[in-house]
């Protein structure tokens, strides 16, 4: 009976939140997006989303501790792009299955995760397991597998926003109070919301 009126509660509040499904076309964008050591043993967090179209419905998302230490937020980045390859794969098959564009877009909000995917390596040495994940990324950019793109490129941003509204950004931390409702309109399939209003790319 408590789980019966828990799910009550959660209807009747939730009533004038519908979904909405309204693709500007039906390309596959995934967001990936990293909180570093975010848990007690240093692990950072993921966070994935996946929609059709830029900003469009949401058909994907994942929120999950990262398998691996890393030594930087940077390389954070990159095991979350890892991280997020499940589900780019999965819905890249089914747009191909279906007839549409199979090469999926995964926006990064870290310019210098964006260079390393590219190059293949970093600045520093890395441990064999972090390098294995970067060069798998790096195999998938030549087989044009991927195309990987800097999350900005996504919206005409007031600049006082940054990086802190990448659409990723509620499934890698926790958050609260009007962050927290703005997200989740976007998750809803309102990113107007998210960027209060700001000019997004067609």
């Amino acid at each position: 009976m408590e789980d019966l009126d828990h799910l009550l509660r959660y209807l009747n509040g939730t009533t004038t939140r519908e979904i909405r499904l309204e693709p500007s076309n039906m390309d596959i964008q995934v967001y990936a997006d990293a909180s570093f050591m975010l848990h007690p043993d240093r692990k950072g967090h993921t966070g994935c989303l996946v929609t059709l179209g830029l900003l469009g419905p949401r058909i994907g998302a994942k929120s999950s501790k990262q398998k691996m230490i890393v030594l930087s937020s940077t390389e954070g980045e990159v095991v979350a792009a890892f991280e997020s390859l499940p589900l780019l794969r999965t819905a890249a098959a089914l747009n191909k299955a279906f007839g549409y564009n199979d090469i999926p877009v995964l926006h990064q909000d870290n310019k210098s995760a964006i260079e390393m995917m590219h190059a293949g390596r970093g600045s520093s040495k890395h441990t064999k397991h972090f390098d294995l994940r970067l060069k798998h990324i790096q195999e998938m950019i030549k087989e044009h597998a991927v195309e990987v793109q800097h999350c900005h490129n996504l919206v005409e941003l007031p600049t006082h926003l940054g990086t802190q509204e990448m659409p990723a950004d509620h499934l890698s931390k926790a958050m609260t109070g009007r962050k927290f409702e703005k997200c989740m309109e976007a998750l809803m399939g309102r990113p107007e919301k998210l960027y209060d209003g700001a000019a997004m790319a067609t």
